[in-house]
């Protein structure tokens, strides 16, 4: 999902199906190995594509063809953005006649469906008014595209009015007004498939990754000159509040020696289930630690239609993306336990109890997470 920080609300008119979108076998590979090497997070980057075949002015029957996948962000595991004057120099060095196609947008939903939110439709509003036309192209792991097609317009609707002249004599005064619009259209996606690998996607992720890491370096070393000593709730935020701080840990006091294994170490399953709640005292078994996570599942609602269930997951995806590294610091931060040893109990531990969750997306968003920093570790 890619995050706005502006919007402007104008009516949209859905066309329906419009057209298809071709997506040839290289291109399909630079997605792959995108997916491949970035993993369970979410990235963006430039869809430059062309009109091969239609006529825009019908609004049915068009034919696009994606000719290369620029990409220029890595985010989250549930956002992505990316300044519109992103640097596509490199991008043409490789193809001139790049400069000759649309610019469009393509992020992915990784593990997740390609559903446009409404943060992805707020963005197609806002940006399509840049351009003649403007293409938006979500992927994910599964193949599952989706494409929408935003055409910004201006309606005309004519008044006519009837007034009496000094004479009396009855006439007819027209008034035309104009209201912009945006013409949206779904576009089929169709895929061709090919095993093929580029050294420049490569170079391109490890710029992306190096970007994000060295971003990721200044928020830690900012945490870390704090003057309060901050600790985790349950929204994945932090808190200086010492006096609420000091009354939890008096309240827990009796139960330190329940959740703890020996030596004061954090049971996996303790740790997994505190992945997005500081209830602590809570997590002494398996099943009390899943069924808080299920608990935390779907208490998004409280501030999300419960009807965005994906949006409900990719918030939930997030949230434990973020808390696992932090949770690891706070219960091992002399490095008693490497962070892969920990990480990779706790994903053989939740495999064990896969069928206590309500909702077995949830058990998948955390068996991504865990495997994303498995694998980036071992790398």
């Amino acid at each position: 999902m890619i995050e706005q920080k502006t919007t402007k609300t104008i009516k949209t008119v859905q066309l329906g199906n419009i057209g298809k979108l071709i997506i040839p076998e290289d291109v399909k590979a630079i997605v792959d190995q995108l997916h491949r090497d970035i993993g369970a997070i979410e990235w963006s980057g430039v869809l430059f594509y062309d009109l091969v075949d239609g006529d825009i002015s019908t609004l049915k029957d068009l034919v696009f063809k994606a000719k290369l996948v620029y990409p220029l962000d890595i985010g989250s595991a549930s956002y992505t953005e990316f300044d519109g004057n992103g640097d596509l120099t490199e991008a043409y060095k490789m193809d001139e006649s790049l400069y000759d196609c649309e610019n469009g947008l393509i992020h992915t939903h990784h593990s997740m469906s390609t559903f446009f939110s409404s943060t992805d439709i707020s963005e197609l509003e806002d940006n399509s008014k840049h351009y003649n036309y403007y293409l938006s192209l979500i992927v994910n792991f599964d193949g599952k595209w989706n494409a929408r097609l935003g055409i910004p317009s201006v309606s005309k609707n004519t008044t006519d009015s009837m007034i009496t002249d000094s004479n009396g004599k009855k006439i007819t005064i027209s008034k035309v007004s104009e209201k912009e619009e945006l013409l949206m259209g779904t576009i089929e996606v169709e895929i061709e498939k090919d095993n093929i690998e580029y050294d420049w996607v490569t170079e391109r992720v490890n710029a992306m990754k190096k970007a994000k890491e060295d971003s990721l370096k200044k928020e830690n070393l900012a945490r870390t000159n704090a003057t309060n000593r901050y600790y985790l709730n349950h929204r994945g935020g932090y808190s200086t509040d010492t006096k609420k701080k000091e009354e939890k840990e008096e309240k827990n006091k009796n139960s330190v020696n329940i959740q703890l294994s020996t030596g004061g170490r954090l049971k996996h399953i303790s740790f997994l289930g505190s992945v997005i709640t500081s209830e602590y005292s809570e997590m002494a078994t398996p099943w009390s630690a899943i069924s808080e996570l299920n608990n935390i599942c779907h208490s998004t609602e409280e501030y999300l239609d419960p009807m965005e269930e994906d949006i409900d997951l990719l918030i939930y995806t997030e949230l434990v993306m973020e808390n696992i590294p932090v949770l690891y610091t706070s219960f091992y931060p002399e490095g008693e336990i490497s962070f892969i040893d920990v990480c990779t109990s706790a994903l053989k531990t939740i495999a064990t109890y896969k069928r206590m969750f309500d909702d077995r997306n949830y058990h998948d968003a955390i068996v991504n997470c865990l495997t994303h920093y498995i694998t980036e570790k071992n790398d």
